[in-house]
């Protein structure tokens, strides 16, 4: 069973449809942290939602493109989906330091930027930077 269901973000594409990211804690034999990605219809009928599986990590934030397409935000990673709930690719952030990331916006050529705060060394995907409680702004092209 799942137990304290958090939304954490929102976002609205251009024909209405609601998309909602959070997380939740299944319970059992172990507890631990699951995340979600679910699609609703103009009037809140559920479309489809898609769950992660033992996640140690949270999520932050969504952005819909124009196509309808979904990116979302996690403390350390961002993810695109189709507008169907199909992940198209997803890029975690490596290094020894720790990233915070907390916002993501879809320009109109379909680049994702992504904003939060790093401290120590973090790899974006062009090379290690290294900052101390630093924000950051990353952009990534489609």
């Amino acid at each position: 069973s799942s137990i304290g269901e958090r939304g954490k973000a929102v976002a609205i594409d251009s024909a209405g449809n609601i998309v909602v990211v959070g997380s939740y804690d299944e319970t059992g034999v172990y507890k631990y942290k699951k995340l979600f990605v679910a699609r609703f219809s103009p009037t809140g009928q559920s479309l489809w939602t898609k769950r992660f599986i033992n996640s140690t990590r949270d999520v932050h934030a969504v952005a819909v493109d124009s196509a309808g397409n979904i990116t979302v935000m996690g403390t350390a990673s961002v993810a695109h989906y189709t507008a169907a709930g199909q992940q198209l690719w997803s890029k975690g952030f490596g290094g020894s330091g720790a990233v915070n990331a907390k916002g993501v916006a879809v320009d109109s050529t379909g680049n994702i930027i992504v904003t939060g705060q790093v401290s120590g060394h973090t790899d974006f995907g062009a090379g290690l930077t290294a900052a101390y409680n630093t924000m950051f702004l990353a952009k990534f092209h489609r």
